[in-house]
C-alpha cells in the first residue's frame, strides 16, 4: 500500500472547473493502462476487467481564485496526493509520470516537478484525521438513494459496513470482525457552518461531508482506510484523509 504526492508546475492563468474529479480519475486510470498495455499486456487485460481501488485528494493550489464555477490558477505550483492498496498500480503510475514528465487531465498539461512517496504514519488505535477530499456515504433503500450527512445516526454503521466489505473483497478469508469506530469532531461541527459540500461527478450531484474525524479500533483496518479511502466513490477522489 502506497501514497504519493505529485508536485506539479504550470503557467499562471489556467482555469479548471470546480468539479474536476472525473477528469483526474480518467487520467490516472489511462496513464496506468497505457503503461501496462506497452509493457505487460496480460496484466493490462486483467486491470481492464478489475481495476484496483485508489483514491486522490483535492488539488492543492496555494494561489488561486474561485469564480463562476471555475478555479483560476494564479501561481505556478499545485499538488495532488494519490494512494492505493495496490502497490503495483502506484509503481506503474510513478514510472509513467517520471518518464513523461507531465500529468494531463481535462485537456490541460501540468509539468511533473517531482513524485514523492509519502512516509507511512505511525498507526495507533485512536487517531484524529483531516480530510483531503470530501467524504461520501450512500445508503440505498429499494430504488431510493440517500446521502448520509454529518448528523445522520446511520453514518458510523454505514461506513463500517462499507469498509469491511471492501477489505474482505481484497483479502478474502481474512478476519473482518474488527473493532472500529468513526465519529466526527464535534467541536468543529459546532463551530463551523460549512461541513457539507455538493460535488458533481458525471452530472450527478452528491452531498458530502468535509470535517475532521476520529477513527478508533483495529490499526490494520485504519491503515487500509488510509490507503483505500473511506466511504463511497473513492476512486473518484472522495474519502481521502491524513493524520491531523
Amino acid at each position: 500500500m502506497l501514497r504519493i504526492k505529485l508536485n506539479l508546475k504550470t503557467d499562471p492563468g489556467k482555469k479548471l472547473p470546480l468539479n474536476y474529479n472525473y477528469g483526474i480519475y480518467l487520467a490516472l486510470r489511462s496513464i496506468v493502462l497505457k503503461e501496462l498495455q506497452a509493457k505487460k499486456p496480460k496484466l493490462y487485460k486483467a486491470y481492464q476487467q478489475n481495476f484496483p481501488e485508489f483514491t486522490f485528494s483535492y488539488l492543492r493550489i496555494p494561489q488561486r481564485e474561485i469564480k463562476e464555477g471555475f478555479i483560476y490558477i494564479k501561481g505556478t505550483y499545485l499538488a495532488l496526493f494519490v494512494s492505493s492498496v495496490d502497490d503495483f498500480f502506484i509503481q506503474q503510475l510513478i514510472a509513467a509520470l517520471e518518464r513523461e514528465k507531465k500529468f494531463s487531465f481535462l485537456q490541460q498539461d501540468f509539468a511533473v516537478l517531482k513524485v514523492e512517496i509519502v512516509a507511512e504514519p505511525e498507526w495507533r488505535e485512536k487517531m484524529e484525521f483531516t480530510m483531503l477530499s470530501p467524504l461520501l456515504v450512500i445508503r440505498k433503500n429499494k430504488k431510493k438513494v440517500k446521502f448520509l450527512l454529518a448528523t445522520s445516526l446511520e453514518l458510523e454503521a454505514a461506513l463500517r459496513e462499507n469498509l469491511l466489505a471492501r477489505y474482505q473483497k481484497l483479502f478474502p478469508g481474512e478476519k473482518t470482525n474488527f473493532d472500529f469506530r468513526f465519529y466526527l469532531n464535534q467541536d468543529f461541527l459546532m463551530s463551523s457552518a460549512d461541513v457539507h459540500k455538493l460535488i458533481t461527478i458525471r452530472n450527478i450531484h452528491y452531498k458530502t461531508i468535509y470535517a475532521p474525524f476520529f477513527l478508533e479500533g483495529n490499526s490494520e483496518l485504519i491503515r487500509f482506510a488510509y490507503y483505500a479511502g473511506i466511504g463511497d466513490k473513492t476512486s473518484y477522489g472522495l474519502g481521502m484523509f491524513t493524520p491531523k
